[in-house]
């Protein structure tokens, strides 16, 4: 199986497709987010893999002095893009795991579908150290949860065939639970609260298979292997009538940073 910098760099290579084809944050966890933080006017908000830029503009519409930190230099580009309308953004194109933690802190940190590959206890401490006091920190995933469709039965041979050696592989159910413990154990958070939102979306061929190369196993295939991959899903797709509905749930947890 590839390792993490392999599976991330295809976020990067495919940044124009990723900004076309991922789905947006669903409004319903974007009002829970504002509500939850209840922010001042001058608050400073950091978001954490901001990838092309989708939840950034949203969150940048709120009128808060935001700082968007994106790994991928063509993602950060496109985010930058994205954003230029809203001067109170500044598009960083670093790791963060790498990036120093600057003199002024933040009110609120947003990782979405992003935080999981950060390593998780470092990752914690370093947002502690980001947040003001009784600053808050928000994760959020969009959780796959079409495992009973027909599709998704009939597309799991395809998917075995193509990748036999992804047994370690977690889905993102995983990592929303590991992170939920880890936060609920920490003693540097308090006031943990996690809030569902689940949801569909129909594509077409063509939308679902820029969907899937947008994702880190299906881009790491080698053009060729890959080329074969999607054929396979394409027929598939043809064969279940031209379309497919995903069906998510939105998971968020929101904690506080506690006085330590």
């Amino acid at each position: 199986m590839p390792d993490k910098h392999t599976l991330t760099a295809v976020f990067d290579t495919n940044a124009q497709a990723y900004h076309r084809y991922r789905p947006k944050c669903p409004v319903y966890i974007l009002d829970k987010l504002h509500r939850a933080s209840a922010l001042p006017s001058d608050a400073r908000i950091l978001e954490i893999g901001c990838g092309t830029g989708q939840l950034t503009v949203d969150i940048a519409k709120w009128q808060h002095s935001l700082v968007a930190i994106e790994k991928g230099p063509q993602l950060a580009k496109l985010a930058a893009i994205n954003t230029q309308a809203f001067p109170k953004v500044e598009v960083i194109a670093a790791d963060f795991e790498q990036w120093p933690v600057p003199e002024e802190g933040f009110d609120l940190v947003v990782a979405c579908q992003s935080f999981h590959w950060i390593e998780a206890f470092m990752g914690v401490q370093k947002v502690h150290d980001l947040l003001n006091p009784n600053g808050q920190f928000a994760l959020i995933w969009h959780l796959d949860t079409s495992q009973k469709t027909t599709f998704w039965q009939q597309s799991s041979p395809i998917y075995q065939t193509f990748f036999p050696n992804t047994s370690n592989h977690k889905p993102l159910t995983s990592h929303a639970d590991k992170f939920y413990q880890l936060l609920a154990e920490s003693p540097l958070f308090q006031k943990l609260q996690r809030y569902e939102y689940p949801w569909e979306i129909t594509y077409s061929k063509t939308d679902y298979l820029g969907l899937l190369s947008t994702f880190s196993l299906q881009g790491s295939l080698s053009p060729p292997v890959q080329e074969k991959f999607f054929q396979e899903i394409g027929y598939l797709i043809e064969n279940a009538g031209g379309s497919v509905t995903r069906y998510q749930n939105s998971v968020m947890l929101v904690v506080e940073k506690a006085v330590t």
